[in-house]
C-alpha cells in the first residue's frame, strides 16, 4: 500500500468514519460496568435467593465471565479479520454484543442471576473483538501523523460513555428499577449497531471506487476469503507472533500491568469508596450514587484531555516520557485512595489514564508491520484479558473491608512491575 487512506480521502469522510467508529463502540462502554455500579441493588435483589455469598461469588462471574472468551479469540480473531474482513467480523461482534445486553435485561426482568451471567459471555464474544477491528479501521483511516490524535479523539468519545453509564445508570435503578436500567444499555447498544452498519457501507463504498479509480487493492486487509485449514493458521499464527520485536513485547507487558492495576481497581472502587469513605447510615441507592459519581471521575478526565494529550504526542513525539509520566501518577493515585477523599485519587487516575491511553495504543503501529497490525492488537488483547480474567476473580473472592490495604498493596506490586518494565524499555 503506497498510500494510506489518510491521503487519498476528503478529510470531511476519515473524520466521519471516526465519528461512527466512536458511535459503533458507545453502547459497549455504556454498559461495560453497569453491574459494578449496580451492585449493591444486584447484591439485594438476590442475595434473598441465592444467599449473600453465592451472589457476591455469581457476581464475580460477571466480570470473569466477560473475559473468558477474550483469552481465547485472541489467537484466532486477528487472523479471522485478515481473512474474512473486518467490516464482516465487526458485525458479527455487534451482534454478540446486542445480544448479551439482551440476555442481561431478560435475565434481571425475570430476576435470574444465571442468564444475566450468559448475556456477560455473550457479550465478551463480541466486546473487546469489536474495540480492535474499530481500532484496526481507524489505523487503516489516519496512518501518519494524526494517528495519535485521532485514537485518542477516539478514547475520549467513547469514554464518554463510561462517563454518563456512572452517573445515569444508578439514577434509573433507583427511579425505575434495576431491569430499566440494563434496558436503557440495551437500547443505546442498539443505536451503536446502526452506526457500526453505516460506518462499513461508508468504508466498502469508498474502498471499491478506489479499488476502480487505481486498479489496484488498498486498504490494510484484503477483505477477500482464502481457504486455510486449522493447521495451517495455527502454524501461521505461531509464525506471525515469532517476528513481532523484543519491543513490542516489553510494550506488552507494560500495557498489561498498568490496565490490571488501574482499571481493574476503577472498576471495582465503587465498593471500595461505599466501605471506606461514605456514610454508613446512608441508604444504599444514596450511597451507589454518590460512588457512581467518583467511579466516573477517571473516565471523565480521559474524555477531556485524551484528544489534547494525543495531539501534543503527534506534534512533539518522546512516548517514553508519556509513559513514565503515566506511570507516576498510578503510584500517587493509589495512594491517595487510603490517606483522602476519593474525589483527589480518581482526578489522579485519570489524569494517568489519559496519558497512558493516548500513547500506547498508537504505539503498536510504530513497531510492527502494517500487515501484522490486526494479529498485534489481538495479542495485546489475550495478554490484557487473561491478566483481567485473574484479578477480577481474585478481587471477587477475597474482596471485604478487611483487606481492602491488602488489595492496595497488590496493586502497587503491579505498578512497580510496570516500572520495571518501563526503566527496560528505556534502557533498550
Amino acid at each position: 500500500m503506497k498510500k494510506s487512506m489518510d491521503q487519498q480521502s476528503p478529510k470531511f469522510i476519515r473524520y466521519l468514519i471516526l465519528l461512527l467508529a466512536c458511535i459503533a463502540l458507545y453502547g459497549n462502554m455504556f454498559i461495560f460496568d453497569q453491574p459494578a455500579l449496580l451492585k449493591e441493588q444486584i447484591m439485594q435483589t438476590y442475595s434473598p435467593k441465592y444467599g449473600e455469598s453465592l451472589t457476591s461469588f455469581y457476581f464475580s462471574f460477571m466480570y470473569s465471565f466477560y473475559s473468558i472468551p477474550n483469552i481465547i479469540l485472541p489467537l484466532v480473531g486477528g487472523f479471522m479479520s485478515d481473512v474474512f474482513g473486518y467490516r464482516k467480523m465487526s458485525l458479527i461482534f455487534m451482534f454478540f454484543v446486542i445480544a448479551g445486553q439482551g440476555f442481561i435485561y431478560f435475565g434481571s426482568s425475570v430476576e435470574n442471576l444465571k442468564y444475566m451471567i450468559l448475556g456477560r459471555f455473550m457479550f465478551g464474544l463480541g466486546g473487546e473483538s469489536l474495540f480492535v477491528a474499530s481500532s484496526i479501521i481507524i489505523n487503516k483511516w489516519f496512518v501518519g501523523k494524526e494517528l495519535s490524535f485521532a485514537n485518542s479523539l477516539n478514547l475520549s468519545l467513547i469514554r464518554s460513555a463510561t462517563v454518563l453509564g456512572t452517573y445515569i445508570s444508578p439514577r434509573i435503578a433507583e427511579k425505575s428499577g434495576m431491569t430499566t436500567a440494563f434496558g436503557v444499555g440495551f437500547g443505546i447498544t442498539l443505536l451503536s449497531g446502526l452506526a457500526l452498519v453505516i460506518m462499513n457501507f461508508i468504508d466498502s463504498y469508498t474502498e471499491r471506487i478506489q479499488k476502480r479509480n487505481l486498479q489496484k487493492t488498498e486498504g490494510l486487509l484484503d477483505n477477500s476469503i482464502q481457504v486455510m485449514d486449522f493447521g495451517e493458521l495455527i502454524k501461521q499464527i505461531l509464525d506471525d507472533i515469532a517476528t513481532f520485536p523484543k519491543i513490542f513485547w516489553i510494550l506488552t507487558l507494560i500495557m498489561t500491568t498498568f490496565y490490571t492495576s488501574v482499571l481493574i481497581f476503577i472498576s471495582f472502587s465503587s465498593g471500595i469508596i461505599i466501605d471506606l469513605w461514605l456514610p454508613v447510615d446512608a441508604s444504599v441507592e444514596q450511597n451507589q450514587e454518590v460512588a457512581g459519581e467518583l467511579m466516573g471521575i477517571p473516565y471523565l478526565c480521559c474524555t477531556f484531555l485524551s484528544p489534547f494529550i494525543g495531539f501534543m504526542v503527534d506534534k512533539v513525539g518522546q512516548r517514553i516520557k508519556f509513559l513514565a509520566i503515566g506511570c507516576a501518577l498510578v503510584f500517587l493515585g493509589l495512594l491517595l485512595m487510603l490517606l483522602f477523599y476519593p474525589i483527589y485519587c480518581m482526578i489522579v487516575l485519570g489524569l494517568s489514564y489519559a496519558l497512558f491511553a493516548s500513547t500506547i495504543w498508537t504505539s503498536i503501529a510504530f513497531v510492527v508491520k502494517q500487515k501484522q497490525l490486526g494479529h498485534s492488537i489481538w495479542c495485546y488483547e489475550f495478554c490484557l484479558k487473561f491478566c483481567f480474567l485473574c484479578n477480577a476473580i481474585i478481587y471477587s473472592i477475597y474482596f471485604s473491608r478487611s483487606i481492602i490495604l491488602n488489595f492496595s498493596c497488590s496493586i502497587l506490586f503491579n505498578t512497580c512491575l510496570f516500572v520495571f518494565n518501563y526503566c527496560y524499555l528505556f534502557i533498550y
